[in-house]
């Protein structure tokens, strides 16, 4: 039987970009321990500690944006 799990995880960054690398670190490490299982990162938020102003990061800006940069480095 196949399942989906939706797991929710809070990391620390110093901004959008860094908060979403490590969460592409932690799935990246997930898949390498469990190859049969797909770790994706969908969605990531900022989320203030004590706070009830949670807001939707644009992830497809930081891929574009990480990619661009990958093409202009020598």
């Amino acid at each position: 039987m196949r399942y989906t799990v939706t797991f929710e995880v809070y990391v620390e960054g110093d901004n959008d970009k860094h908060a979403y690398s490590k969460a592409e670190l932690i799935a990246r490490n997930q898949n390498m321990l469990h190859p049969n299982q797909d770790w994706s990162v969908y969605k990531l938020h900022r989320t203030p500690f004590a706070s009830l102003n949670v807001q939707e990061v644009d992830i497809e800006k930081i891929i574009y944006d990480n990619h661009k940069n990958e093409e202009l480095e020598f």
